[in-house]
């Protein structure tokens, strides 16, 4: 039987413990300010629900998967899942960097700037809900799945929305070039 008071205990285990619980919640993306709240919760939710006199591995697998949990509620009440806004001028900031960088020659640069800017008009004026989807999905490089997740709208939609983008910048940006596919596979028959 343990002398100390239950409040010594706690203390010892909660320095013991402290660090790991603080390691997951930041691996799992929490902002700093919330990191303490965090650490609050899993030690509630721990003493109120488990004994403090279970072996080490056990009692770090019960925090880290409480601490888990607990981010997992947080970014499910919070919906924010991270979208990148892309400023413009700092695409074109880092495009340049990365051709001075590799010793590209200044008409090679220019012309790529050029596309840069053109592309960027020909979102500007396509529609907000399909650039949502191509910036998620192409820029960002996100599953179709997680686009359609965090957009809040089904897959079909998802996909619909993508289609519909990449035909517009298609007509914006190469209106010369012919339509690859015909309906039904007919094509103009010449005589």
């Amino acid at each position: 039987m343990n002398n100390y008071s239950e409040e010594e205990q706690f203390g010892a285990f909660f320095k013991r413990y402290m660090p790991l619980v603080r390691i997951v919640a930041k691996n799992k993306d929490i902002p700093v300010d919330e990191i303490d709240d965090f650490v609050q919760d899993t030690f509630a939710a721990y003493f109120f629900h488990y004994p403090i006199d279970w072996p080490e591995g056990q009692v770090k697998a019960t925090l880290s998967k409480i601490v888990r949990n607990l981010c997992v509620d947080y970014y499910r009440k919070q919906e924010a899942r991270p979208v990148t806004y892309y400023d413009p001028a700092t695409i074109q900031e880092l495009i340049c960097w990365r051709s001075q960088k590799y010793g590209r020659d200044n008409l090679s640069i220019f012309l790529e700037h050029q596309e840069l800017e053109e592309v960027i008009h020909a979102l500007s004026e396509m529609r907000e809900d399909w650039v949502q989807v191509i910036m998620l999905n192409i820029i960002e490089g996100r599953p179709m799945s997680e686009v359609s997740e965090i957009l809040d709208i089904s897959s079909d939609a998802c996909r619909a929305r993508l289609s519909r983008g990449r035909k517009h910048l298609r007509k914006v940006l190469s209106p010369e070039e012919p339509e690859k596919y015909r309906p039904c596979g007919r094509s103009k028959a010449s005589f």
